[in-house]
């Protein structure tokens, strides 16, 4: 069980567009709820499902394999993916390749504010 303070995903339906707004840490100790969660939200088949990592406090090397992960079922199930990266995680996935890999967006079509 992941605590709360460590990694909280909240999860924002309109239509068939969700976001998930990923808040704490992704790491070793949060990987398997994070994937979890988007697995379960792939598994509705929404047309689109955007990750919001804006809020994201940290991030590493399994979090960062989490999220190729869940790319590349996205592919495999024909998910629109989309990510919204911090600045920093913006600049590894350009400098590493990886941003083949995802949609960047800038912002979330839906959030929790809306």
């Amino acid at each position: 069980m992941v605590s709360p303070q460590m990694l909280s995903v909240e999860r924002v339906k309109d239509g068939t567009v969700v976001t998930l707004q990923v808040r704490g840490q992704l790491d070793l100790n949060s990987v398997l709820t994070f994937r979890d969660v988007v697995f379960s939200t792939m598994g509705e088949q929404p047309e689109q499902l955007t990750i919001d990592l804006s809020e994201l406090r940290s991030l590493d090397n399994s979090g960062v394999s989490a999220l190729v992960t869940v790319a590349r079922v996205a592919n495999l199930v024909r998910t629109d993916l989309r990510l919204v990266p911090t600045v920093r995680f913006r600049s590894l996935l350009i400098e590493t390749g990886l941003e083949r890999l995802f949609t960047l967006v800038d912002e979330a079509p839906v959030s929790l504010a809306a």
